[in-house]
C-alpha cells in the first residue's frame, strides 16, 4: 500500500510540473504574441495617419476642420482645429469638450470598431483655429466601448 502511495505520489507530481510546464510555455507564447501584435499595430497606425495626411485639411462642419493626422505607440491621433468667431478659447475649451465627448466616443466606437478591437486607441485633439493652441482632448479605448459592443 505504501508502495502505491509513493508511486501516486510521484506521478502527481511529475504531472503537476509537467502543467506548470504547459502553462508556462503558454504564457511565453502569449507574451510573444501579444508583442507581434502589437508591433503589427504600430505600423497600421503610422500608415493610417500617413494616408490621411495626404488628403488634409478636410472641413467636417462649419466650426471644424481636420488638419491634421498623427500617431503615437498603437494611438492614431486626429488633430482638428475649431473655429468659432463668437467664443473665446477659454469658452471653447470649457464647453466643447462636454460637448463632443460622449458623441465622439459613441460614433469612434461604431465607425473604429475594428481599430478599438485590436487594441489601436483613437485620440482627438481640438486646437484653436485663431492661436493654435490645444483646448481639449478626447481619448478612446476599447474600455469605452464595451458598453456599446
Amino acid at each position: 500500500m505504501r508502495k502505491i502511495l509513493l508511486i501516486s505520489l510521484v506521478l502527481s507530481s511529475l504531472i503537476a510540473l509537467e502543467n506548470v510546464k504547459v502553462v508556462k510555455e503558454d504564457t511565453v507564447f502569449k507574451n510573444m504574441f501579444d508583442k507581434k501584435l502589437k508591433e503589427q499595430n504600430r505600423v497600421i497606425v503610422k500608415m493610417a495617419a500617413e494616408e490621411m495626411r495626404k488628403h488634409l485639411p478636410q472641413k467636417v462642419d462649419k466650426y471644424t476642420t481636420l488638419v491634421s493626422a498623427d500617431y503615437k505607440d498603437t494611438t492614431l491621433i486626429y488633430i482638428y482645429e475649431l473655429s468659432v468667431p463668437k467664443k473665446s478659447d477659454e469658452d471653447l475649451k470649457k464647453e466643447g469638450k462636454k460637448r463632443l465627448e460622449g458623441q465622439i466616443k459613441r460614433h469612434s466606437c461604431i465607425s473604429s470598431k475594428r481599430f478599438l478591437k485590436s487594441d489601436i486607441n483613437l485620440s482627438y485633439v481640438y486646437k484653436s483655429a485663431k492661436t493654435k493652441k490645444t483646448l481639449f482632448q478626447i481619448d478612446v479605448s476599447k474600455k469605452d466601448c464595451q458598453r456599446l459592443w
